[in-house]
């Protein structure tokens, strides 16, 4: 996938001065909102899934990409950043 070659790229690049990684931005976040999704003319029944189908493609690219940091970066490192708050 172009998002796989993507993070292959910068990881060649970068990878012998960048152990920690992080591929995806607050996944959980935007997921929740339409603008960011690109979702302005979905129907309202059908949102929930193109949701989910969206989350899970971000969770393959997330596996993809954690695989090759693997592979290209010596001791290389990925994790997710995850949207919370405290109230």
């Amino acid at each position: 996938s172009a998002f796989q070659r993507y993070a292959q790229v910068c990881y060649q690049a970068f990878g012998d001065r960048v152990k920690n990684w992080q591929v995806t931005n607050e996944q959980n976040l935007m997921i929740r909102v339409d603008e960011r999704m690109n979702m302005y003319d979905v129907a309202p029944e059908n949102a929930e899934k193109i949701r989910a189908q969206m989350d899970y493609h971000m969770f393959v690219a997330h596996a993809l990409a954690t695989n090759d940091c693997h592979q290209l970066v010596a001791e290389g490192k990925v994790g997710p950043s995850v949207s919370s708050t405290m109230t």
